[in-house]
């Protein structure tokens, strides 16, 4: 872990944001809200990094009220997030920014942050004070973290002090700002839990002082205590979102608040919700709480108000109902991408991780080993090729690996290894494997040769995967993750359409350790292993296909009684097919398509308010074919991680004779990202020496040989 001097001004602002130890409660982590922080420790200019680092702090804890503008926001992160990327290993030498610089840029930052809560100062030849909230709602005794933004409109350097006074004593902090520099900061109000003085606050500068004047009113908090119920009437873990009268996000001492991810373009990022062992209590101020909680896919979610009354108790149960129960089917998820700790970072443990995969009904969490922007091997020390001993009846944690081949050939996971794969990475500036060699291929079949499963998480192209698959080093590519759905499936059907049986596979690649990050879980796949669970029996289930792919539609789904992963063979002439979907969601679904051989044969629209979809066709087909369906809707808040909502079946595959699927469009097209690949590798490519390089370029034109054949013997 980083020195406490390291995470110094992170955890400044931590404590100015939650109120110190107090509101936190001596269990409480203290880690930074984004991966911002994280990588920053392994930029070359620590100072530069931290600049951004502090304003993605500082903005992302703005989205704890509601009323906050949250496209401004998540600008700012999706900015950072790019910029602090330059400043490590994966910038390849980018420019790193002068201090100066550096400091405008963030500057800049701060000043764009839109919200009602908000104090903006600016000071030129007077201390303006641009705005300030409406009225704050202090809890008596407990801490009200106010967002304060300061701006030197001045020519000139400028020392600024911000200043709280109370029946405490007086506060204060100090800033140097640039001319046309602005930071952001959280000042601590906090009231005597027998009084009800109001904190004054003003700023300092140039030897003039100015009081911001505040409309401050205190206010007694009621205590709320939940317990939630699964649907046996035992306490179960769950997600919960907690928003106070005053609308701002709550959440019990214990609990890391956690912020639902929008840099991917997900039009509901920028939620505060906690994960709750199913019986907690919390402080709040008086009026109407909004409390939701949601437990997967199959429970049905819940939003409940809950009236506060000032120095009372109050208490919610929510008993949750399960009108979808997979699992009495022999169905149990899984999500294959998910990294407990990144950043050579300690925080979350297995027990953490089990009450994450517990609150979010997730069955089986394939957790990752890999390096970081670094060489360290983060989780090395939970890998044991086996479940680990915290595991229980239906829920299995196991930490298998990622092998990421750095910015050129792509990431690989392999599931259920006995021991981890060397190299654990390639491909990474500064670190001891700087090289783009050996390829993917030689660690994928070194794992296939344990009896693990290969996919490639996060695939785009050009890449590797066409060329692994093709050789028989890797088994898939995961169709769901943070990448966009609809390209990754159509990439996909290219493969399906060169008559690889590649199975649909789902991975969130979510970082636990990093609360601003997506959601384990949010995106899986369900595979039908039997009952009992055991991790040999869902991962042989789930090479086989038998599986379907989805962020929240649950199907199901027959071509002549076969299901995903099974095969028809007839000998001669056209083949029948009776095709028997239904999907069933919490969340309005629009459509389900029919899709033979990556084309839409036939759609059916929902009912029932958009909860139900049945799709009953008969058709013909005259040649090998594979046959699936695809679900289709809006977005959704209860989708957290992607712009819509998505499920795929698994296919079934129809044989004629012995005639395989081939498509010539589709060998064409991987012809085509090969040789993009060999291209990129020729120009970005760093190799040990000559004959590194040309071992590699021989491995991807027997690969692309593969598709040529195809290509060549296709009827179609």
């Amino acid at each position: 872990m980083c020195s406490i001097a390291e995470r110094g001004t992170i955890l400044f602002l931590l404590l100015c944001w939650c109120g110190g130890p107090a509101l936190w409660g001596q269990s409480a982590p203290e880690v930074p809200m984004t991966q911002i922080p994280q990588i920053a420790r392994f930029a070359g200019d620590r100072q530069v990094a931290d600049r951004f680092a502090n304003l993605a702090e500082f903005s992302i804890r703005l989205l704890q009220w509601k009323d906050t503008d949250r496209p401004s926001v998540i600008k700012a992160q999706r900015w950072l997030k790019s910029e602090i990327y330059k400043q490590t290993a994966l910038g390849g030498g980018a420019k790193t920014p002068t201090l100066a610089e550096a400091g405008r840029m963030a500057g800049d930052g701060y000043w764009s942050l839109r919200s009602p809560q908000l104090v903006r100062v600016q000071f030129g030849d007077d201390i303006e004070v641009i705005q300030k909230p409406r009225e704050l709602r202090l809890l008596q005794g407990k801490p009200y973290p106010l967002p304060v933004v300061l701006r030197n409109g001045r020519p000139s350097p400028l020392t600024v002090t911000l200043k709280t006074t109370s029946r405490k004593g007086m506060e204060t902090i100090t800033f140097r700002l640039e001319p046309g520099e602005a930071t952001g900061t959280y000042k601590t109000l906090l009231t005597e839990a027998d009084s009800k003085e109001v904190p004054s606050l003003e700023v300092q500068a140039q030897g003039r002082t100015a009081p911001i004047p505040l409309a401050v009113s205190v206010v007694r908090a009621g205590r709320l205590r939940v317990r939630v119920l699964d649907e046996e009437g035992s306490v179960t873990p769950a997600r919960i979102y907690l928003t106070g009268s005053d609308g701002r996000a709550y959440r019990p001492a214990e609990a890391l608040a956690r912020v639902s991810n929008a840099d991917y373009g997900q039009p509901f990022g920028g939620d505060y919700y906690f994960y709750s062992g199913g019986d907690f209590q919390v402080d709040l101020p008086p009026g109407e709480a909004t409390l939701e909680v949601v437990k997967g896919f199959e429970y049905q979610p819940v939003s409940r108000a809950v009236a506060i009354v000032p120095g009372g108790s109050s208490t919610a149960e929510i008993r949750l109902q399960k009108p979808f129960d997979l699992r009495r089917q022999g169905w149990f998820s899984g999500d294959t991408h998910i990294h407990p700790n990144v950043y050579d970072d300690r925080l979350m443990r297995p027990a953490d991780v089990l009450l994450i995969a517990k609150a979010e009904d997730l069955n089986l969490p394939h957790l990752l080993v890999c390096n970081d922007v670094s060489s360290h091997i983060n989780d090395r020390q939970y890998f044991q090729g086996r479940p680990h001993r915290l595991s229980e009846e239906n829920t299995i944690l196991y930490w298998n690996q990622e092998m990421r081949a750095g910015d050129v050939n792509n990431h690989v996971g392999y599931l259920g290894l006995k021991w981890l794969i060397q190299p654990a990475y390639v491909g990474w500036p500064g670190t001891p494997l700087p090289f783009d060699y050996p390829p993917n291929y030689r660690m994928g079949l070194a794992a296939k040769a344990q009896g693990a499963f290969v996919t490639y998480v996060h695939p785009g192209l050009p890449s590797q995967y066409p060329v692994d698959i093709a050789l028989g080093a890797a088994d898939t590519i995961d169709v769901m993750c943070q990448r966009n759905e609809d390209t990754n499936t159509e990439h996909w059907y290219q493969l399906l359409n060169c008559g690889f049986q590649c199975p649909i596979s789902a991975g969130t690649d979510a970082f636990l350790n990093t609360p601003y990050h997506l959601i384990a879980g949010a995106g899986r796949i369900y595979v039908r292993s039997g009952s009992p669970l055991t991790y040999e029996g869902w991962l042989k289930a789930y090479r086989e296909g038998r599986s379907f792919a989805t962020n929240g539609p649950l199907l199901k789904f027959r071509v002549n009684g076969k299901e995903a992963g099974e095969e028809i063979r007839w000998e001669a002439g056209s083949l029948s097919l009776k095709i028997d979907a239904e999907a069933v969601s919490h969340v309005p679904m629009t459509r389900m398509d029919l899709i033979v051989n990556g084309r839409v044969a036939a759609s059916q629209e929902a009912e029932e308010g958009g909860k139900l979809i049945r799709l009953n066709r008969e058709m013909e087909i005259s040649d090998s074919a594979w046959v699936a369906v695809r679900v289709y809707g809006g977005p959704h808040k209860l989708i957290p991680n992607d712009t819509s909502l998505y499920a795929h079946s698994g296919p079934v595959y129809c044989y004629r004779g012995d005639r395989k699927i081939a498509i010539r469009e589709s060998a064409s097209f991987f012809v085509r990202q090969i040789d993009q690949m060999i291209q990129r590798l020729e120009t970005r490519g760093v190799f040990r020496d000559s004959a590194d390089k040309e071992a590699m370029f021989q491995l991807f034109r027997k690969g692309r040989q593969v598709y040529r054949k195809i290509e060549a013997e296709a009827e179609r």
